[in-house]
C-alpha cells in the first residue's frame, strides 16, 4: 500500500521541474527576438538616414537654377544704366567749371555704346564751356578791352539813351548790353542770345567770341538735359 502511494508523488516534482524549464527557455527566446528585432530596427534607420540630404539637394536645385539666366539679363542693363549715370556726373562737372570738358570726350571715347559715340560726335568741335561767372565777366570785358576812354564814354551813353527809348516804348526792338546780363543772371542762354541779337551792330562784332561760348554751353546744357530726361523716363540703352 505504501509503495503505491509514493509513485506518483515523485512523478508529480519531475513534470513540475521540466515545465519550468520550458518557461524559462521560451522566455529567453522571446528576450532574444525582441533584441534581434531591436538591433534590425536601429539598422535600417541608419541605412535611411544619409538619403534624406540628397533628396533635399535635388529638391533645392531647380529653385536655384532659374536665378543665373536672370542674372546675367539683368547685368547689361545696370551696366548701361552706370555709364549714363557717369556721363551725367562729368556733364555736372564740366557745368559747375571743375571738370574740362575733354575728360568727358575721353570717357566716351572709351565706350563703344552707340549712345556714347553720339554723344562724342556733338561735343567733338565744342573747345569749352565756360561758367556763368566767366560769361558775365566775358560780356563786360571783351565789349570794352579794345575801345579807348572816349569811345567807352560814348557806348555808355548810347546804352543809356537806349535804355530811355525802351522806356518811353518808341524804340521796342532795341535792347542792351544790361538786358543780356539780366537773362544771363537768370541762367537763360536762349532768351540771352534772343537779345545779343538786337544789340547795335558794333556790340555784336565785339561780342563774337562770347556768343561762341555762349551757344557752346547751350548746347551742353541742352543734352545734359536731354540725357536727364531719358533717365527719368527709364530708358536705359
Amino acid at each position: 500500500m505504501t509503495k503505491n502511494n509514493k509513485a506518483p508523488k515523485v512523478f508529480s516534482w519531475k513534470n513540475l521541474q521540466s515545465l519550468k524549464n520550458i518557461f524559462l527557455y521560451f522566455f529567453l527566446a522571446i528576450l532574444i527576438f525582441l533584441a534581434i528585432l531591436v538591433l534590425w530596427k536601429q539598422y535600417k534607420e541608419k541605412q535611411t538616414k544619409p538619403q534624406a540630404p540628397a533628396v533635399v539637394e535635388q529638391t533645392l536645385q531647380p529653385s536655384s537654377t532659374p536665378a543665373t539666366p536672370t542674372k546675367e539679363l539683368v547685368q547689361p542693363k545696370i551696366l548701361d544704366l552706370s555709364q549714363q549715370l557717369i556721363t551725367i556726373q562729368l556733364f555736372e562737372g564740366i557745368l559747375e567749371g571743375w571738370i574740362p570738358l575733354n575728360v568727358l570726350k575721353t570717357y566716351l571715347q572709351k565706350n563703344t555704346n552707340p549712345e556714347s559715340q553720339t554723344l562724342l560726335l556733338t561735343l567733338a568741335p565744342l573747345m569749352e564751356c565756360p561758367t556763368y561767372e566767366e560769361l558775365f565777366r566775358a560780356l563786360t570785358s571783351d565789349l570794352f578791352t579794345s575801345k579807348s576812354l572816349w569811345e567807352r564814354i560814348k557806348s555808355k551813353a548810347k546804352s543809356l539813351i537806349n535804355i530811355k527809348k525802351i522806356e518811353g516804348g518808341s524804340a521796342s526792338g532795341t535792347t542792351n548790353i544790361k538786358d543780356v546780363e539780366a537773362a544771363l543772371g537768370e541762367k537763360n542762354l536762349q532768351k540771352a542770345l534772343t537779345l545779343f541779337e538786337n544789340l547795335p551792330n558794333e556790340d555784336k562784332e565785339s561780342l563774337a567770341a562770347w556768343k561762341q561760348k555762349v551757344q557752346e554751353r547751350l548746347k551742353i546744357e541742352t543734352l545734359f538735359k536731354g540725357l536727364l530726361l531719358k533717365l527719368s523716363q527709364g530708358q536705359n540703352g
